[in-house]
């Protein structure tokens, strides 16, 4: 399990047509058939390069229209992907892998059972991550929706590392981390 890096954003109107359109270009010319292996290794060298840059570009303006909602969090301690909940094939979830961002992108607004499923996450999912990504899936669904009609939610996800054990967080409590070294302490 890893630490992570999470990205939910809605791009709409047009852009979101066009995200949409991107990761389907990108599925396209994915090098494996089986919709069960998924890995970096299934594209070329230039669609991966193309795809951190697409990532990286979308953290850039993510605080622009047609940029509808945008959240970004780290998670210490994850259990996994929970977009992966989605089902491919019943609401037309998109995959692609870069070098070091993982992408994926569903239409908006979601369909009845992706929304039934991240509104019961949400309400009472196993985890807390459960529940925080639900309701900021749902949150960036919502975003906008009395004033446009349609758009994509991408999901962004880089590994930063090895998830953070209770007995590491335990022991960070004792002191302050280097990086904070060269502003006066109190």
């Amino acid at each position: 399990m890893p630490t992570q890096r999470i990205v939910i954003a809605k791009l709409s109107g047009k852009a979101g047509d066009v995200a949409l359109e991107t990761f389907r270009r990108w599925n396209r010319a994915r090098l494996v058939d089986s919709p069960n292996e998924w890995g970096s290794d299934h594209w070329p060298d230039a669609l991966l390069r193309e795809a951190d840059a697409w990532a990286d570009q979308l953290r850039q303006h993510g605080h622009l229209p047609p940029v509808t909602f945008f959240a970004e969090y780290v998670d210490l301690w994850a259990g996994g992907k929970p977009w992966e909940k989605f089902g491919d094939e019943e609401c037309g979830l998109l995959q692609m892998y870069g070098q070091r961002w993982e992408l994926f992108c569903i239409a908006s607004p979601l369909c009845a059972p992706t929304t039934k499923r991240l509104r019961r996450d949400a309400r009472r999912g196993q985890f807390d991550e459960d529940k925080i990504f639900g309701w900021l899936t749902l949150e960036a669904d919502r975003a906008w929706a009395a004033l446009i009609e349609r758009g994509a939610i991408v999901f962004l996800r880089l590994v930063l590392g090895a998830m953070v054990e209770d007995h590491e967080m335990a022991a960070s409590q004792m002191s302050v981390p280097d990086w904070m070294s060269q502003f006066d302490l109190p």
